[in-house]
């Protein structure tokens, strides 16, 4: 009788132990979700800040990249502080680390990118266009780069206003 007992209770307790290590893994794969999504969260945030400073300075200008361009020196520094413009003088491009500091365009701990693209203007539609493109690098154990994700877009347009207004006469 109290050989029984005891393998009911050996039998009762093992049952305990797996199921609270089922949930103690289940609990563990909720954490990890849910640092995932904190961490797409904060970059999406990044990036939409980045955009909406980006599409206003671009607005303000009258679609005129080279006079963002020019903010951005004036406000951050050189193109050497982590952004430069292409030969064309038709793109802009950021360099950031992990932590959202700006990185030189050399360093091999580039995180994120974002490309500010003036698309020109469009005579048929009246629209000056450009597009605002965040890039995720994807790196490997050696910092090199495996492959690249675009987390975020944003497309601009602006419309020239007339010059001189109309005629009411």
């Amino acid at each position: 009788m109290k050989k029984s007992r005891s393998s009911l209770f050996l039998i009762e307790l093992t049952i305990s132990i797996l199921f609270f290590a089922l949930a103690s893994a289940a609990c563990i794969q909720l954490f990890v979700k849910a640092h995932l999504l904190d961490k797409k969260t904060q970059e999406t945030n990044q990036a939409v800040i980045w955009s909406q400073n980006l599409a206003e300075l671009w607005n303000a200008s009258d679609a005129d990249i080279l006079f963002v361009y020019s903010l951005l020196c004036e406000q951050y520094g050189s193109e050497q502080n982590g952004f430069y413009m292409n030969n064309d003088g038709d793109s802009i491009f950021f360099f950031f680390d992990e932590n959202w500091e700006f990185s030189n365009g050399t360093d091999t701990r580039i995180v994120y990118r974002i490309d500010f693209a003036d698309t020109g203007y469009h005579a048929e539609t009246g629209l000056h266009t450009a597009e605002i493109t965040f890039i995720k690098n994807i790196l490997g154990k050696d910092d090199s780069v495996i492959e690249y994700e675009t987390f975020y877009t944003l497309p601009l347009q602006y419309h020239a206003a007339i010059k001189g207004g109309y005629s009411h006469e």
